[in-house]
């Protein structure tokens, strides 16, 4: 801590910092000439595209048979309840 202080006393730190003098030009400016765009990314992209497009499409159907099938269980247990009711007021009145 004391070095430290010392070095602020005196107007000079540790490590000398490195003068800037010019900086590269590439780094200043952005290219004027764009890339070419690369048509197999792009028709690969595409082609990537189409096929999610088909698999979502056979998951909302799968969703939609999923559902049905889960309202058919539900009015089958709904039946099978009532049948259990009239059982036992059956059983109970007998």
């Amino acid at each position: 801590m004391n070095d430290f202080l010392q070095a602020l006393r005196t107007h000079r730190s540790e490590r000398q910092r490195t003068v800037m003098t010019r900086r590269n030009y590439d780094a200043a400016y952005t290219p004027q000439i764009p890339a070419p765009v690369d048509e197999a990314t792009v028709s690969r992209l595409q082609s990537a595209v189409e096929g999610l497009n088909a698999n979502f499409g056979i998951l909302a159907e799968n969703q939609k048979y999923l559902i049905d099938a889960q309202e058919r269980i539900a009015d089958s247990m709904e039946r099978q309840a009532v049948v259990i009711e009239r059982i036992l007021d059956h059983l109970n009145i007998s």
